[in-house]
């Protein structure tokens, strides 16, 4: 695969790490947790002052950030949440991004909502994007994943009805100081690595921390 050909002049040619936000292109799902890694890595962007692209041959938003004398490419693939790994895999290989420099932001249903849990890798959980991203990379399952939590799914709801509904008014009140959490997770990630954020971090949730 040419780099040239695929990245044409909008991209650079060395990106460090990879930063991917999960969720489903369109109005339609803007406001439902389901889309909660896309609104993460907004925050994200905004936090670094990076602004998108979209980049058609890649089938996704792209946005180029430097931290901590990295540079970062910020993903939100618009392939719709299940084929997630289209936009993902052919990135990781023009790039040799290495699995352990990928992070994926992703909403969690087994996790209370505005929870948080980073792993350093495991399986996709049921998640789907998650699941299509490890496939499309050769069933490798070694890449750092933020989970978001969602839930709990009430019972009697289908799963994909919880998850595609808009959001609470509580819970879109929360939903700024969730991300902002995120935000200072994956900061945190990058400065002083995996095992001290993680314990930062996961089971964090707004109404009893803020920004680590």
């Amino acid at each position: 695969m040419s780099l040239t050909s695929l990245l044409g002049d909008i991209l650079p040619f060395q990106v460090d790490r990879l930063i991917v936000g999960l969720g489903n292109p369109g109005a339609d799902y803007e406001d439902t947790p389901h889309n909660i890694g896309f609104q993460t890595l907004d925050a994200l962007a905004q936090a670094w002052a990076v602004k998108y692209k979209v980049h058609k041959k890649l089938q996704a938003q792209v946005g180029v950030a430097r931290f901590k004398d990295e540079r970062i490419l910020l993903v939100k693939p618009l392939t719709y949440m299940n084929l997630s790994g289209n936009a993902v895999a052919p990135l990781m290989k023009v790039y040799e991004v290495p699995t352990s420099h990928l992070l994926v932001l992703v909403d969690e249903i087994n996790l209370d909502f505005g929870n948080l849990r980073l792993r350093p890798k495991g399986s996709a959980g049921g998640q789907n994007g998650v699941k299509h991203i490890i496939q499309s990379l050769g069933n490798q399952q070694d890449f750092p994943r933020l989970r978001m939590g969602i839930g709990p799914q009430p019972e009697g709801v289908a799963l994909e009805d919880f998850v595609l509904k808009p959001y609470t008014p509580q819970q879109r009140e929360q939903l700024p100081k969730i991300c902002e959490t995120a935000v200072a997770c994956v900061e945190s990630l990058l400065t002083i690595g995996m095992p001290i954020t993680q314990n930062l971090f996961n089971g964090a949730s707004p109404p009893t921390q803020g920004c680590g």
